[in-house]
């Protein structure tokens, strides 16, 4: 298949199938034995929630006394638009020479299940802080990788945003694939870490190493008109699908969800007991059934419910 990605800069062919994979297009050199590590913060009116703030102490506290890492900075971009202050933040990570970059936004909740599970890590559960699984999970990884934390956007859709590749039709014709949202109700199930085709910027891991692959700038937006009126894709998944193309892996790390403020705190998708859906829609045909005739039957309907 052909896939014309982002910016129109460059073009990959490959095969999409279920065991392939994307090798890497340059071997790549062993990380150092000391690490420098940056987190980034994007505070929006140099505003944070709490439980981002809290997040940063402990990761802070985690990162410093790793054997293996010589420098933790931490900087907060408080800009707009957001792919400028992304792309800035990755610039920064440059320029202080750091082998990894941690995005972090201001309204999350990294870590919220571990809290409330009173502290405890429950692997069988789906249970784990994102530090230090997904920073271990890197440091182990042959050549850079990008690892997130799964999140929904914000009500009433609550779309979990990390991706995969799918085709609407098998033995499609080449170029039939696209990316789409995991579905909410499989994403409750899923855990460890999964290669996928994309990532949202929530909370994210990323291996500077992979940025000299990428095409300038790293982040941008994507429109579907040359006026750039609607948006087609956001700058956090133009970045890692462009990556994924590239040869670099991304990875979500389903055990660690982190709730999401908006107009409320989005958390973890939940299914709902197939009982409770029966009674539900019963309840809603029966109530409907009863508003849209009774102008015409109102007196034969209640006639009927009296003899119940």
């Amino acid at each position: 298949m052909a896939a014309q990605c982002g910016r129109s800069l460059f073009r990959l062919e490959f095969t999409l199938s279920s065991t392939a994979t994307v090798s890497p297009l340059k071997k790549w050199e062993p990380l150092p034995e000391k690490i420098r590590v940056g987190l980034f913060r994007f505070p929006f009116d140099m505003k944070e929630v709490s439980t981002t703030v809290d997040w940063l102490v402990r990761s802070c506290h985690y990162l410093n006394n790793h054997p293996r890492i010589e420098t933790v900075a931490t900087e907060a971009i408080v800009d707009t638009p957001v792919d400028m202050s992304r792309n800035r933040a990755l610039k920064r990570a440059q320029e202080l020479n750091l082998q990894f970059a941690l995005f972090i936004d201001s309204d999350m909740w990294p870590d919220y299940e571990f809290l409330h599970n009173k502290g405890e890590e429950s692997p069988e559960k789906g249970v784990q802080q994102f530090l230090p699984a997904a920073f271990e999970f890197a440091l182990a990884h042959d050549g850079p990788c990008v690892i997130g934390a799964p999140y929904c956007t914000a009500p009433p859709e609550e779309r979990v945003l990390v991706m995969r590749w799918t085709t609407m039709e098998t033995g499609a014709p080449a170029g039939n694939a696209q990316i789409k949202s995991v579905d909410r109700g499989e994403a409750v199930l899923l855990r460890g870490f999964e290669e996928v085709a994309a990532l949202g910027t929530g909370l994210l891991l990323i291996d500077m190493r992979a940025i000299e692959l990428l095409p300038k700038p790293w982040f941008s937006y994507e429109f579907k008109d040359e006026e750039k009126t609607e948006k087609a894709s956001t700058e956090d998944i133009v970045f890692t699908r462009d990556l994924h193309l590239l040869g670099v892996p991304q990875y979500c790390f389903w055990n660690a969800w982190a709730g999401h403020w908006k107009n409320k705190m989005v958390t973890k998708p939940a299914n709902i007991p197939l009982a409770n859906i029966s009674t539900a829609m019963r309840k809603v045909l029966y109530d409907k059934f009863n508003r849209d005739l009774n102008a015409q039957f109102g007196d034969k309907i209640r006639q009927i419910e009296g003899m119940k």
